[in-house]
């Protein structure tokens, strides 16, 4: 694609795909939908919360300036993002065709189960392995949440799960975490594993 064409594109391509969030906090939470209607409801508000490939790409842009301006010293242009993924099984829940999910290719179709061997998990790493619920369970959604700082990833987090509570999209559990910081920084390891899951509020369906 041309540069013209890509930049067209920004405003309807999520973060983290032309350009990467490149924070030093990040969280994957897995989702399994429960109802159609609802997970119809939640999916059209998560439109407004997650970032779009412009909004990275300028802030991107911004903090490299600051950064260089600054001579280094101190972050102070920060920001959360939220990315949504959908697998194939998703679509299909949500009832996007056969025939639309198939020429997304058939590696996204049969998912990473069916390509255990060509992506190296045999022996111990064989989806037989692998530990409940990844071993059983239908994966629907992954959300990615990335921030600058651990505070204000938390917050987006839990709100964002809070907003999902009454919607339909039930997370499921472990929660896979992992923090990916900066080289210069020391690694913190899992996190918040064991935090506080917030109660939903009646009547909520999605980011405000």
């Amino acid at each position: 694609m041309t540069p013209d064409e890509i930049s067209a594109l920004l405003d309807n391509v999520q973060g983290n795909v032309l350009d990467a969030f490149g924070k030093d906090h990040q969280r994957l939470v897995l989702f399994e939908m429960t109802d159609v209607a609802k997970a119809h409801r939640w999916l059209g508000k998560m439109a407004r919360a997650v970032a779009t490939a412009r909004e990275v790409r300028d802030f991107n842009d911004l903090f490299r300036r600051v950064r260089a301006r600054r001579g280094g010293r101190r972050e102070v242009v920060e920001s959360v993002w939220s990315q949504l993924l959908i697998t194939a099984s998703g679509l299909r829940f949500i009832g996007v065709p056969d025939a639309e999910i198939a020429q997304l290719g058939p590696e996204f179709d049969g998912g990473m189960k069916s390509q255990a061997a060509e992506l190296g998990d045999t022996a111990e790493s064989d989806p037989a392995t692998w530990r409940e619920p990844y071993r059983t369970r239908t994966i629907h959604i992954m959300l990615v949440v990335a921030a600058d700082e651990r505070a204000d990833l938390d917050e987006e987090l839990d709100y964002l799960i809070e907003s999902a509570g009454t919607c339909s999209p039930r997370r499921v559990r472990p929660r896979i975490s992992r923090d990916a910081r900066a080289r210069r920084y020391p690694a913190v390891g899992e996190g918040r594993q064991s935090g506080r899951v917030p109660t939903p509020q009646p009547g909520r369906c999605g980011p405000a």
